[in-house]
């Protein structure tokens, strides 16, 4: 008896009709035609598990900051991040254009306090966005930062994270202390601002390396001093701000 194969290819003349030859294919024929799903990748259940845990904090943190116009705080966790972006970017141009590698892997920054003042802003503001980040999972759990009344401050909130805000609270506290010595020395034991290139930051690093070749003092950096003096006057106000709030 004669059997008769059908080509989709060839009669409806269109491709695609016909599966693969493979495992896989076959596979997921048999869930359509059953009507149930293909199994999905291992690592796609652990992202919708991390979706949903940042959809749950999301929602807690927007219950916590409701009511009694405080949604100002979320503008103020806003502010803190983009000057931590801003405070490592400019510890970045100053280590890259003014602290060039000569021997070994020791820095040999041209700008008097430059690599000292670079060092400490992108330890501060590793230090001060850590701090961030705990701040808002405590504030999604209902963590009172400053108890108005005598509730707890508790409240759901688990122990490990109090002690970790703790802790890093007092780790700024120091990296403030430190950065407030810093800027003083540098803003009395160094020379003027280095002089400034209109055409790039390579300039003026070259600008600097022939000052000190003449025997020239090391100038100060004034892009960190400013940068640093700035973090020191605005870290605590808005710490203050966006801790307070909730």
């Amino acid at each position: 008896m004669q059997a008769t194969h059908f080509v989709p290819d060839e009669i409806v003349r269109q491709h695609g009709l016909r599966e693969s030859a493979a495992l896989s294919s076959h596979t997921n024929f048999a869930h359509e035609v059953v009507g149930s799903q293909p199994p999905l990748p291992p690592f796609v259940p652990e992202l919708l598990a991390c979706a949903d845990e940042v959809r749950d904090v999301l929602r807690n943190v927007l219950h916590a900051t409701s009511g009694r116009h405080r949604r100002w705080v979320l503008a103020v966790w806003g502010v803190e991040f983009l000057w931590i972006l801003g405070l490592t970017l400019a510890a970045a141009f100053e280590l890259w254009h003014f602290c060039p590698l000569e021997e070994g892997p020791l820095l040999a920054c041209q700008h008097c306090f430059g690599g000292a003042l670079a060092f400490w802003s992108l330890a501060i503001a590793a230090t001060w966005s850590w701090h961030l980040q705990v701040s808002v999972l405590l504030a999604s759990r209902n963590f009172v930062f400053l108890p108005r009344r005598k509730e707890s401050v508790v409240r759901g909130a688990p122990l490990p994270a109090i002690r970790t805000f703790v802790g890093l609270s007092v780790a700024l506290l120091i990296g403030f202390a430190i950065g407030v010595v810093l800027l003083f020395r540098a803003l009395t034991e160094c020379s003027g601002p280095a002089p400034m290139s209109s055409r790039g930051g390579r300039l003026a690093g070259e600008a600097v390396a022939a000052a000190l070749a003449a025997g020239a003092p090391a100038p100060r950096s004034e892009l960190m001093a400013q940068a640093s003096l700035a973090t020191v006057l605005a870290m605590p106000a808005l710490i203050g701000l966006g801790r307070a709030g909730i």
